[in-house]
């Protein structure tokens, strides 16, 4: 979301409405001095008081900022409709400049924006207090998922898949997607052939497509699978029931797979259970998600990772140095790793960042995602985290990958995580800033037991995860 304020009515020609049209023109100075006048006669709002502390800290003013943050909580304790219009404001308009502040290395701004997001956001309260440690073992999932088949089951070959996959990751500025690349490749390790492809563009232009335009890209690859992704597929209204209903009605015998990449986005939710009625499956990773207790769609998914598509053996050895990594990007959706990392560098505790983007690198797709995965060869652990911008701790691709590399996965806690994996053996995991450093120095000075870990959490993956597994897996939930 872009620097705007939260659908509340202001009169502009308020004194609050000025304060709104000084934020929004990023005039920090002229919003203090306004924002000032107005607390010292008693002015109390919670809009005000968060514009206070920002700018407060954009020009310098220390004592104010301390002030107005102790406002800000006294706002938020003693009314529920203003701790939630204050929580509103943070996500929408404030968090999106945290990401901008720290790719400027600004870290005394980032590390005044967790202040701020700590008073108001319930799910930072504790998080980023260095000696917060919980350090009670947190329960696991239980049974772990399992894709692993009887002796001698393999998928049958020459199975024709479809993959409708999004092209790009955030339109046609971006880099192209790997998943498309990727499926292609880890089916071809089943034994299952993949033609991936975004039918709404040509090259980097987007192109209007009809449900039978789709349905007639099926029949000439004679797909016995197609798989949909429904949710980042940019097609016009009713395309995709068209095309579903064509698939039903002319080639029955097609197997409808609806791929969730994101299912933590409640806004996916309706459309998920509307469409689950005309598809044979749902495939997500999410196993923790409320949406899978709807009615509708009980016996209808499975959850199981997404193909990788690269054997790591097959990439050139390198020798691992024994440092801790963060490797990934930092943007307006997950812009809380931008306080862990501005976190971690002001405790001094041993990590390297290594940041990444999603511009156009000028390789293809595959080419590009096998050098970021070199990158998780030359270290011996990879920390990653989970939150996004609505507080929801999700599993991401770095959790398969990194273990799937050999790293020793160091991983912010998320339910998901843990019907895969068993932390403290397949990965070690933390919830809090305290429980993140100690770690770091933990695995710093005693390295065997992160290398250990590693390799347990490798061979799991090995025996219960690889491509070709998915791949009869999912030739086992379609065709029995």
């Amino acid at each position: 979301m872009g620097n705007e304020s939260p659908e509340i009515d202001i009169d502009t020609s308020s004194d609050l409405g000025q304060l709104i049209q000084f934020h929004m023109a990023g005039a920090f100075g002229a919003l203090f001095d306004k924002a000032q006048v107005m607390a010292q006669a008693g002015f109390r709002h919670p809009l005000h008081a968060l514009m206070l502390a920002q700018a407060a800290l954009h020009i310098g003013e220390a004592q104010v900022f301390d002030d107005a943050l102790i406002l800000v909580e006294q706002i938020g304790a003693a009314d529920p409709e203003a701790a939630r219009i204050m929580a509103e404001f943070t996500r929408d308009v404030i968090m999106p400049q945290v990401a901008p502040a720290y790719a400027g290395k600004n870290n005394p701004l980032v590390l005044g924006y967790l202040a701020i997001a700590r008073r108001v956001l319930p799910e930072l309260a504790t998080i980023f207090t260095p000696d917060q440690i919980a350090s009670a073992t947190r329960p696991g999932a239980g049974h772990l998922i399992s894709l692993s088949m009887p002796p001698g089951r393999r998928a049958r070959s020459h199975r024709h898949v479809l993959f409708l996959m999004r092209k790009f990751y955030f339109g046609p500025e971006s880099r192209e997607h790997d998943f498309g690349a990727r499926m292609q490749a880890g089916m071809a390790r089943g034994g299952w052939s993949c033609l991936a492809m975004d039918p709404t563009f040509i090259g980097r232009n987007w192109q209007s497509v009809s449900g039978n335009d789709l349905f007639q890209i099926l029949v000439a690859q004679d797909s016995d699978v197609v798989i949909v992704d429904f949710c980042g597929l940019a097609l016009p209204p009713g395309a995709l029931t068209d095309f579903i209903s064509l698939c039903r009605r002319l080639r029955p015998a097609t197997k409808i797979v609806l791929i969730h990449f994101d299912p933590w986005q409640t806004n996916t939710w309706s459309t998920t259970v509307i469409l689950a009625a005309h598809a044979d499956l749902i495939w997500s990773h999410f196993p923790a998600v409320d949406l899978w207790q709807a009615e509708a769609l009980q016996g209808k998914v499975s959850f199981a990772p997404f193909p990788v598509g690269i054997d790591i053996d097959d990439l050139p050895a390198i020798d691992r140095a024994p440092i801790s990594v963060f490797q990934g990007a930092v943007e307006s959706y997950n812009a809380t790793r931008a306080f862990w990392l501005a976190s971690i560098e002001d405790q001094r505790a041993p990590m390297v960042v290594r940041l990444t983007g999603h511009a156009d690198d000028g390789l293809p797709a595959l080419d590009s995602y096998r050098h970021y995965l070199q990158g998780f060869l030359n270290c011996q652990r990879l920390v990653n985290f989970s939150m996004r911008q609505d507080g929801s701790r999700i599993i991401t691709g770095r959790t398969f990958e990194a273990i799937h590399a050999g790293c020793c996965l160091i991983q912010e806690q998320a339910d998901d995580i843990d019907h895969y994996f068993e932390a403290g053996r397949h990965y070690l995991s933390f919830r809090t800033l305290g429980e993140l450093v100690d770690i770091l120095h933990d695995v710093s000075l005693y390295p065997e037991r992160a290398r250990i870990i590693a390799r347990q959490g490798q061979d799991h993956y090995r025996l219960h995860y690889d491509d070709a597994l998915l791949v009869a897996h999912l030739d086992q939930v379609l065709f029995g």
